[in-house]
């Protein structure tokens, strides 16, 4: 980490200072494969060591000094709860560990529902788990009980207002999110399939029967590299404001392969969400609901046509909306 906190010097191991020396055995041969934005992807090739050879190699002292570091900071301290997200991060699975070991429980809060992290707790160490849809919340009532389930839209949603509704005589207005794919958590899927859909969707947004609007990333999906997979790339256009501040007529929030965060936030404010999707991916639980529509990039163009008149757009929000009254309810305790 570059960022230097008081008591978390156990990181020092990671830091991508270059004056550090590894191991020879740790040296792993990279190719480089497409970059985004400061994002490097690299690929490895076959000789290159076993995942849990390089755990117990590199991460092992790593994980023994925060261990080590985690007790003395608990040392002497009446702690009965830890509050961890659902990353499967080292740090959140020792700082559990630890408080658990003291007679403490854990509160889990998902933001995404990951759907590994379900199984990484005992039930009898849960307290409650806070989640953001009824999904999501069935898979935890499952493994530790409906009693300790509890649905809080906000752990996703900040506070929202209502976007316009349907205008007529005025066109669709798209909003592509693109996607930086980070937190522990990197999706698999096809990279070519996954440039095809972007390539087919972005050549349906450049209509005249149409605005759009993309919203690059930083890193990962830039403008650059959306630039570099369209025909018209001097024709896209870019939005900066906050997804939560777009206020245009007959809106539609889109996104390739995953489903952005951001099409949830759309739902809650009236606003349409749609995937374009050509490959399987490993998607947030919420998508695999029936809200949201995951359509395929050789019929995108069509679907957007389609939506281009108030009873279409109309029909979509009001079912959506309906999804997402159902999917935020207060989970029923038994």
């Amino acid at each position: 980490t570059k960022r230097k906190r008081k008591g978390w010097e156990p990181f020092r191991y990671i830091s991508l200072d270059s004056r550090i020396e590894w191991p020879k055995a740790l040296c792993v041969p990279l190719s480089k494969g497409p970059s985004f934005g400061a994002i490097q992807t690299c690929s490895v090739d076959q000789n290159s060591p076993t995942l849990d050879t390089v755990f117990l190699q590199f991460l092992g002292p790593v994980v023994k000094d925060y261990a080590k570091w985690l007790r003395t900071e608990l040392r002497g301290r009446n702690v009965k709860s830890a509050h961890v997200a659902d990353h499967a991060s080292i740090e959140g699975g020792l700082l559990a560990y630890e408080v658990v070991e003291r007679g403490g429980k854990i509160h889990v809060w998902p933001h995404s529902a990951n759907p590994v992290q379900p199984v990484l707790h005992d039930p009898i160490d849960v307290a409650q788990v806070t989640l953001a849809v009824r999904t999501t919340a069935d898979i935890w009532a499952e493994r530790i009980g409906a009693g300790k389930v509890h649905i809080d839209k906000r752990t996703i949603l900040p506070a929202t207002n209502m976007a316009p509704g349907y205008t007529d005589n005025q066109p669709l207005n798209c909003v592509l999110f693109s996607g930086a794919y980070a937190l522990r958590r990197t999706p698999l899927l096809d990279f070519a399939t996954h440039q095809m859909s972007w390539r087919k969707s972005l050549k349906a947004l450049q209509t005249d029967q149409m605005n759009h609007s993309i919203k690059a990333r930083p890193t990962w999906e830039t403008a650059d590299w959306i630039k570099s997979l369209s025909e018209q790339p001097e024709n896209l256009k870019f939005e900066t404001a906050h997804a939560n501040k777009l206020a245009l007529p007959n809106m539609l929030f889109l996104s390739i392969s995953l489903a952005s965060t951001a099409l949830f936030e759309g739902i809650a404010r009236g606003i349409p969400g749609v995937v374009v999707r050509d490959t399987d991916v490993d998607d947030t639980l919420w998508t695999d609901s029936g809200g949201i529509a995951c359509i395929r990039s050789d019929e995108i163009a069509e679907y957007l046509s389609s939506l281009g008149s108030r009873d279409a757009w109309t029909r979509l929000r009001d079912h959506q909306q309906e999804w997402f009254r159902l999917q935020t309810a207060p989970y029923a305790r038994s």
